[in-house]
């Protein structure tokens, strides 16, 4: 197993707008700086970027397939692809908010089951 030791101080979290102190925070920073610096590319922020950003975690119930419309779960999204297996799809009602109603070329990013396997994981909506 290799180590990475990351340094640090106190000065440069404080003036971090986030104040993180955790690892897996250090980590990412350092892994997109390294491949800034490798492949000579400007990294940007989600923020800086000016994209639209929704949750659909907040859905009181969910219906029949003859009922609803598909809806995408946090276990049907998996690296780079979406799991459509109609079986493993939930289905809501077809008046669910339009911000959480997936568009071609969507990225999807999974936030919750944050086990080192699925958090960050994101899929793109490609049809």
């Amino acid at each position: 197993m290799a180590l990475i030791t990351l340094h640090s101080s106190r000065n440069t979290i404080q003036q971090n707008t986030h104040q993180r102190f955790d690892a897996k925070y250090f980590v990412m920073q350092d892994f997109f700086a390294r491949i800034a610096e490798q492949y000579n590319l400007n990294v940007q922020s989600l923020k800086s970027l000016n994209v639209g950003i929704a949750s659909g975690s907040y859905i009181p119930n969910y219906t029949t397939k003859d009922a609803g419309i598909p809806y995408i779960r946090v276990a049907d999204i998996k690296p780079f692809n979406l799991d459509e297996n109609e079986e493993d799809l939930a289905f809501v009602e077809a008046n669910v908010d339009e911000n959480i109603k997936i568009q071609e070329y969507d990225v999807l990013i999974a936030r919750t089951q944050a086990t080192t396997d699925k958090l960050g994981t994101a899929a793109l909506a490609d049809t």
